[in-house]
């Protein structure tokens, strides 16, 4: 039997719920080596709900509620991640209708997040999703770039901004 567990972010508003992975087999979400203080390998402090991003032109800028990092920071964000919020998933697999439709209404069998070299956003999300479309079993896997993350008052940094593009 497939499991989730949700977390409430102050960043999201109350009815949002952000998804943590956890796969058929019981292992929990995402890899046990993640960091167990991920505070410690990044140079900015983690404020819950506060959103941290790193984008590859240099655009990036401060908000009320968000911190641009530095290339070092993203890839310990990234390594420090122990999941994925509920805009991320939804943002993966925005331009694939029929992944689109498993994600809202089939199984998010598998979510990963690994740093990878060669790609402008190294932080690289893997989804699994599958379900019943039209009629049918189907399933699908998505790669993307992530080029925010959100800390969680559960002390957890969350995949916050995913997309197929970001390439």
């Amino acid at each position: 039997m497939q499991s989730s567990y949700y977390f409430k972010t102050q960043a999201l508003a109350a009815s949002s719920l952000v998804f943590i992975a956890a796969c058929d087999s019981g292992q929990a979400p995402l890899s046990q080596n993640r960091a167990v203080n991920p505070q410690s390998r990044i140079s900015v402090p983690l404020e819950v709900g506060t959103q941290y991003k790193w984008y590859r032109d240099s655009s990036c800028t401060n908000g009320e509620r968000e911190v641009c990092v530095t290339h070092e920071d993203y890839k310990a964000l990234c390594l420090s991640a122990s999941g994925a919020s509920v805009l991320a998933t939804g943002t993966l697999s925005i331009y694939n209708q029929r992944a689109n439709f498993l994600v809202n209404n089939g199984d998010i069998d598998e979510i990963s997040l690994k740093w990878k070299e060669g790609y402008a956003y190294g932080c690289r999300m893997t989804m699994q999703v599958s379900g019943i479309y039209r009629g049918s079993s189907a399933r699908e896997s998505l790669e993307g770039g992530v080029s925010s993350f959100i800390f969680n008052q559960d002390g957890k940094i969350l995949a916050l901004s995913t997309s197929e593009m970001n390439n």
